[in-house]
């Protein structure tokens, strides 16, 4: 935010300054702001405008309507941030998250006990809103995707990749090369201190190395 503040003339110059002030005035207030009006312009003519639920709120789209929105995350979005996306003429509404993932993050432990934490996607659901589930994962590895998968789907969602398509990241001695889970010991007196990620860093180091020489190679 930025506030303009003008400090009143004292009552002796007041006077005598009178012009000087309404030509200031002119050049404060009354040239508009280019950049601003051509912004508006282009949202104005656009057929899709992405942003986040608070940018909604921005000056650059003041009037403008969505009849059709469609929400990422929604799952990790509180209802509160929710309104400004769907309170602009809204007719039909998507929204894409896992409400079985954590939640918004809430700081306010007084905000969390009244019901904040829990997102519009997640109370739709529990008031029985039927979901369409994407039963097929491409992202992860195999062995990272079956505590998951086993845990929280009942076997509902498949891996729509194998072994051969995730390979093994070179730089680091893998405690098992066929799980792709290791948990590194950092030995540190406190995580404040300027050693404490001495191990995670060097680690990383290798790994970004030997990664962008694989990378190197293959665009060769």
């Amino acid at each position: 935010f930025f506030f303009l503040m003008i400090r009143r003339p004292p009552r002796s110059t007041q006077s005598r300054s009178s012009a000087a002030s309404d030509v200031y005035k002119r050049q404060t207030f009354n040239i508009p702001n280019m950049k601003f009006i051509m912004a508006r312009k282009m949202l104005s003519q656009a057929h899709v405008v992405c942003a986040t639920c608070e940018g909604l709120g921005s000056p650059y789209l003041k009037g403008s309507k969505f009849t059709r929105v469609l929400v990422d995350g929604a799952s990790q979005i509180t209802e509160v941030s929710m309104i400004a996306s769907i309170v602009r003429d809204c007719q039909q509404l998507v929204l894409i998250g896992d409400h079985r993932q954590p939640g918004p993050k809430v700081k306010s432990v007084f905000a969390e006990s009244k019901g904040l934490r829990i997102s519009l996607f997640e109370r739709l659901v529990k008031q029985g809103l039927k979901v369409h589930l994407l039963e097929t994962q491409y992202r992860m590895h195999p062995s990272l995707s079956y505590f998951p998968m086993q845990t929280f789907y009942q076997n509902q969602v498949k891996d729509g990749v194998n072994p051969d398509n995730r390979p093994q990241l070179g730089g680091f001695k893998w405690p098992n090369p066929d799980i792709r889970v290791a948990f590194v010991n950092v030995k540190a007196v406190s995580y404040t201190h300027l050693r404490a990620h001495e191990t995670g860093r060097n680690l990383v180091c290798r790994l970004l190395l030997e990664k962008k020489k694989i990378t190197f190679l293959h665009h060769i």
